[in-house]
Parts: structure tokens; C-alpha cells; sequence
């Protein structure tokens, strides 16, 4: 391609760093360098309403469930913080994240009530964050490949897409193209392996959850409490936090106190009768993968339904 020196999303990007910013003069070369990440770029810049910010410490780098507002972590900026070595990595999780909102990578809304059942809802949004972060993440795989970079999600993500696509050439793939759309389209090899490559990683702002468990707790919160899910502090939410239990094929939530943005612990029991209760969930937002995840998918965290049942019990059962 030419060498690009303005373009909306140059533009976006020079009001975000600063016209003489070595930010932006990275992201040109990068922008002329990569179809892929100059698409994705331009594509955001362009829509209505759209927007990016760096947020304050720890508020993770997330896109609102519209994908229209970026919000990043300062930690994830180069001469910010710590936990990006250079700036094409930086672009390469803006990548992601443009991915969600240019490529069709929304969070579908789970549709699953209470009626239906805590594993039907907690199945729905399995599938919502496999569609929806594969999308995004194969979107950060293409633009890493022609900014040679590892991915911010991890090498052994990018080995998972990289094998489930084998021989397909992406060093000049553009999204805007039919083979650029059938790559990042649902159901896709490179969809469905990122998406399920990126389930057991922790999302940058709920640290000690991995996607699964964020995506399932979001919307058991949803569902079965008058708690709005953004309000929770999710650095704090733990897998001991909610659990599904099964006995003799019913399924239940056991739900030990959520921790609540700047506030103390509080429970919050359901709704017994499950009338005041939306019937739908708004998607909830992307979050980019925490840093420090890049080198394998974490271990499982172990958690004890029995126990945690048997406290709920006593709670319930107590003077």
C-alpha cells in the first residue's frame, strides 16, 4: 500500500497520543504496514459516536457493549506502564478491541431466563464469549502477524489460530475483503479457536476469573439479583462467589456476597419469584486479556460446590 500520512484513523489516533507524539509516528508506519490494523483503524474512526480514552489504573482496557467506547488501561500504553514493550503490541490490542466493533464481535444478549434454567443461561453465554472474543481475536492475530509481533493474548493463542487455519496466508489480508470476512465470520476456523483459546484466560479487570466464568457470572448477577453486573468490582469476584449446583437434575445458584464498586460486602439474595426480573440480559463489555497471560492458559481454580452449599445452608438455617 502507499505511504498513508492522514486517514481517520490516523487522525483518532494522533488525538489520542498527540500530534508529535512516538506514538503516532509508530502507528503510521504500523497503519502503512498492516491492511489489516489501516481497515480496522479507519473503520472505528469513521463510525458515529465512536470513542477512545486512557482510563485510570487497573480499570482494564474494555469496550462498552456497543463496542462504541474504548476505555485503556494506562498500564497497557508504552511509556505508561509496564505491560507493553513496544508500540506495535499496543496496536495490536487496539486490535482486538476495534475488532469487536467493526467485525461484528458483540456479545450476543443471553435470551435464557430463570425459568429456563441456570445452566441454559450459563450455556448461552459460553457461546456469546467463544463468537465474541474469537471475533476480536482474530482480528489481533492477523494484524500481529503483519507487525510481527506476538499477540497480546499470547503466543499460544496465536499457535491455536495459526494451526486452525493452516496454510491460509494472512501477511496482506485486509478485512474488508471477502476472504478477510469469511476469516473473521462465526463459526470460522480462526473464530471458534480463538474464542476457545481465549475462555480460560483472565480478563484484565476480573483478574481471578477466567472469560467463561466472567461471561457465566455476569449474567447469573443479571438474571438472579436486582444488581446492575457493572456496578460489581470485579477485581475482587472470585470463582467462591457463585456457583451452579445440580442435585438429583435441578440446578440452583448458591450466591455468597458480591463485592460492589466502593463499597463494603453485601449479599444480594434472588428474587424468589422471579417477576421483577429482566427478561433479557444487555451484552456485557469485552474486556482485553490480563496482562501477564501470554504464556500458557492458566490452571483451572478449584472450587468446592459441597461446601459452599453446606455454608449457604447454615446461613439460611441460623438464628
Amino acid at each position: 500500500m502507499s505511504n498513508v500520512l492522514t486517514s481517520p484513523g490516523i487522525t483518532m489516533m494522533s488525538n489520542l497520543l498527540g500530534a508529535q507524539s512516538s506514538g503516532l509516528a509508530a502507528f503510521i508506519v504500523a497503519y502503512n504496514k498492516s491492511p489489516a490494523l489501516a481497515g480496522l483503524s479507519d473503520s472505528f474512526a469513521n463510525k458515529t459516536g465512536e470513542a477512545m480514552s486512557v482510563g485510570l489504573p487497573s480499570s482494564g482496557t474494555v469496550s462498552s457493549s456497543n463496542g462504541q467506547t474504548i476505555n485503556i488501561d494506562p498500564s497497557m500504553v508504552p511509556n505508561l506502564g509496564a505491560n507493553q514493550t513496544n508500540w506495535n503490541s499496543f496496536f495490536d490490542t487496539l486490535a482486538h478491541e476495534w475488532g469487536h466493533d467493526t467485525l461484528n464481535g458483540l456479545y450476543a444478549p443471553v435470551t435464557a431466563t430463570i425459568l429456563d434454567g441456570p445452566l441454559a443461561i450459563e450455556a448461552q453465554a459460553n457461546t456469546a464469549q467463544v463468537n465474541a472474543e474469537g471475533v476480536a481475536t482474530t482480528a489481533e492475530f492477523v494484524v500481529a502477524v503483519q507487525l510481527q509481533v506476538t499477540m497480546h493474548s499470547g503466543s499460544w493463542v496465536q499457535a491455536a489460530i495459526a494451526a486452525a487455519i493452516g496454510s491460509t496466508d494472512v501477511s496482506t489480508l485486509s478485512f474488508s475483503t471477502p476472504a478477510g470476512m469469511a476469516l473473521a465470520s462465526l463459526g470460522s476456523p480462526a473464530v471458534t479457536a480463538g474464542g476457545n483459546a481465549y475462555s480460560s484466560l483472565p480478563p484484565s479487570n476480573a483478574l481471578k476469573l477466567t472469560y467463561t466464568q466472567y461471561a457465566d457470572d455476569w449474567n447469573i448477577i443479571e438474571k438472579y439479583t436486582n444488581v446492575d453486573p457493572s456496578s460489581v468490582d470485579w477485581q475482587n469476584m472470585t470463582p467462591a462467589n457463585i456457583a451452579v449446583l445440580t442435585v438429583d437434575g435441578y440446578s440452583t445458584v448458591v450466591m455468597e456476597a458480591l463485592p460492589l464498586k466502593k463499597t463494603t460486602l453485601t449479599p444480594y439474595l434472588p428474587d424468589p419469584t422471579g417477576l421483577t426480573l429482566p427478561g433479557m440480559v444487555p451484552p456485557f463489555p469485552s474486556i482485553e486479556a490480563a496482562p501477564g497471560s501470554e504464556a500458557a492458559p492458566p490452571a483451572a481454580v478449584a472450587v468446592d460446590p459441597v461446601n459452599r452449599l453446606r455454608r449457604a445452608l447454615a446461613r439460611l438455617t441460623s438464628p
